[in-house]
């Protein structure tokens, strides 16, 4: 959709986006933080996780750390990788 070019449009638009970009990071951490340290390797193998599902969980896990070190200012502890190419792959393997 197109912005009108005035200033309450302007203002309105940034508003609206921040809040959502906020709201999305904070759900990025919260995500990670319960994921990290509530889905461990044996409660997956407790689950019946396959080695192979598991391997794309931790990708995940790993692929939301990234994404909290990078928007808190953190040089991320792994190799950047693609999220968006991850994620497309996961959602077609599970």
């Amino acid at each position: 959709m197109p912005l009108q070019m005035d200033l309450p449009s302007i203002q309105q638009s940034l508003k609206a986006d921040m809040m959502y970009l906020r709201n999305f990071l904070d759900w990025c951490n919260q995500r990670y933080q319960s994921y990290n340290q509530n889905l461990t390797t044996s409660v997956m193998n407790t689950a019946g996780i396959s080695a192979g599902d598991q391997a794309i969980i931790l990708q995940f896990i790993a692929d939301l750390n990234m994404i909290n070190q990078v928007t808190s200012n953190v040089t991320p502890t792994q190799a950047h990788s693609n999220v968006t190419f991850n994620i497309n792959n996961y959602l077609g393997l599970l």
